[in-house]
């Protein structure tokens, strides 16, 4: 394939937490209210990378649905983080008896 070629577009999908102000932006964006007050933002993006600092800068209150390479990606940041700085992350998801969102201490 010749570099010349647009690359294909990619929908990236990402939710915004209920209370947080996103604009759509100067993309053609998709922005729908949820009932849980939260934010769907649906783009077409041709570079992934391209976009991440502006996704990690949203901090929590953005994760990302799709596509599944990019959440892996940012998962993977994230467990990476979390090890750097002691905490241990379970790939099971936290349940209500789990008081600290999931993360486990080292040594605890």
């Amino acid at each position: 394939m010749s570099s010349s070629q647009p690359l294909r577009p990619i929908v990236m999908v990402l939710r915004f937490k209920s209370g947080v102000a996103v604009q759509a932006g100067p993309l053609n964006v998709q922005v729908e209210t949820l009932e849980d007050g939260s934010t769907l933002w649906r783009a077409e993006v041709t570079d992934l990378q391209a976009w991440l600092p502006w996704i990690r800068s949203w901090g929590p209150a953005c994760e990302v649905m799709e596509p599944q390479v990019l959440r892996e990606q940012l998962r993977q940041e994230a467990r990476t983080l979390a090890r750097q700085y002691g905490w241990y992350v379970s790939a099971a998801p936290a349940t209500p008896e789990v008081l600290f969102d999931g993360f486990i201490e080292e040594g605890g």
